[in-house]
């Protein structure tokens, strides 16, 4: 067992709700079938970092990696991290140069979810053990000083009776981190809890976001946030709460609901927000009782302030079951990308199910769509398990096999540029979380 970190804070134990049992609805179920707590939030976009997270059950680790244009990549898999120098601005090689960063014990989830805006990073352990069998969860925070890459600091929730699985997904922006905890399991909160953190110059301050009167316990299971905007996903209502930020308080300032879709489609579930769109993603709005998933692209409106629901798609194509945005949603505030790690070619039975994402754009008064395919359908499962995008490049994993291939917008559409590829035989589920900053 690895010991714990030296510096460690325990949040206050402050405006909890009540004990009380509560299931999970099924709108948020785990992501598939691949031990996967909740949708990967999607982030803040505003330099050239890319960030990949592996995750096995055994032990946790994070690997980053500079590559392309100082992209950061980060993934996480066998107990610690590895932080590279900037590769030559030409290249599309990964050069590992070990920075590692251990924490937890096997199993914790150390590194399950990442999240990267400049020099500010945060790390999930979602399955953080306080004593056996009595899982809290802990968010870790770390930045660069402009010299180094801190090591991070823990923190944990308060009275490790009162929830579970704290920081099940992380969002980044300027020096904000928000880290999504939805409630499952027996003594769980009856509401979701979202935390807040600023990083003030020499310290992480932590802070709740007040739950809207409707919350439920799946409040939190997707974050999001731009500067001084969050978006908050409950799944439960099919629900997506925006707040604003002013001054060192967050207000919230408008609730976006499901357009037209039926109770159990999972509204909420990934959202993603940068510049004036919003986009959420209901990976099991059905079209004939299969579950087929819709995204929504919302704009704000400059003059109001809020959004509009301005395009949705539930997925025709795929097959019968792509779970469109189930693996997530990304935009960059002009793009949007959508994953669809069941999308089968054909719609036929026993099909190959290679996964795709689709990738939209806006030429002033239409969306456009276009599906990306791995070049390896014919062997590749679960492609986009995790994907995003950043102006003319994008990246997108297959977890399951440890693939993760990046894409550069040409003439002709999306090109493969580079790949990286877990070790054979030891996929370690490379590209469980990823963003592309």
């Amino acid at each position: 067992m690895n010991p714990d970190p030296p510096d460690e804070a325990r949040l206050p134990n402050r405006n909890h709700p009540a004990r009380k049992h509560k299931e999970p609805l099924d709108a948020a179920r785990p992501i598939g079938a691949r031990a996967r707590a909740v949708q990967p939030p999607a982030r803040h976009h505003g330099g050239h970092h890319l960030c990949c997270a592996d995750f096995v059950t055994q032990c946790d680790t994070i690997h980053m990696h500079l590559m392309l244009r100082m992209m950061l990549w980060t993934c996480l898999g066998l107990g610690a991290a590895n932080l590279a120098q900037a590769a030559p601005v030409d290249t599309l090689r990964f050069e590992p140069n070990p920075l590692r960063l251990e924490a937890g014990v096997p199993g914790d989830g150390f590194g399950r979810f990442v999240a990267l805006d400049g020099p500010r990073y945060a790390i999930s352990a979602w399955n953080h053990q306080q004593a056996p069998s009595q899982v809290i969860g802990a968010a870790y925070l770390g930045h660069h000083d402009g010299t180094g890459w801190s090591a991070p600091l823990r923190f944990v929730f308060g009275d490790p009776g009162i929830f579970c699985h704290f920081a099940q997904n992380v969002a980044v922006s300027g020096n904000t981190a928000v880290f999504g905890s939805y409630s499952r399991g027996f003594a769980c909160p009856s509401v979701g809890r979202v935390d807040a953190f600023d990083w003030n110059g020499s310290a992480w301050i932590p802070g709740l976001i007040a739950p809207p009167p409707n919350a439920t316990n799946v409040f939190g299971v997707s974050v999001a946030i731009d500067g001084d905007r969050l978006a908050i996903g409950d799944s439960g209502v099919q629900q997506v709460s925006l707040y604003r930020r002013q001054g060192a308080n967050w207000s919230l300032e408008q609730q976006v609901a499901a357009p037209m879709l039926p109770a159990g489609s999972g509204f909420g579930n990934a959202v993603a927000i940068a510049g004036d769109l919003l986009v959420v993603a209901a990976p099991y709005a059905p079209i004939n009782t299969f579950p087929k998933g819709s995204v929504s692209i919302y704009r704000r409106n400059t003059v109001s302030g809020l959004y509009a629901l301005e395009y949705t798609e539930i997925m025709a194509d795929g097959g019968f079951q792509p779970r469109f945005g189930e693996g997530g949603v990304a935009t960059d505030g002009q793009r949007v990308a959508a994953t669809a790690p069941g999308y089968a070619i054909g719609d036929r039975l026993f099909t190959a199910e290679p996964g795709a994402v689709v990738v939209y754009s806006h030429d002033g008064q239409h969306w456009a769509r276009e599906v990306v395919l791995p070049s390896e359908a014919s062997s590749v499962r679960d492609f986009g398990h995790s994907a995003d995008l950043d102006g003319d490049h994008l990246v997108v994993a297959a977890p399951v096999q440890g693939r993760v291939r990046i894409y550069s917008r040409g003439a002709s559409g999306w090109i493969e540029t580079g790949q990286l590829d877990a070790p054979s035989g030891t996929p370690d589920h490379l590209g469980s979380d990823i963003t592309l900053d």
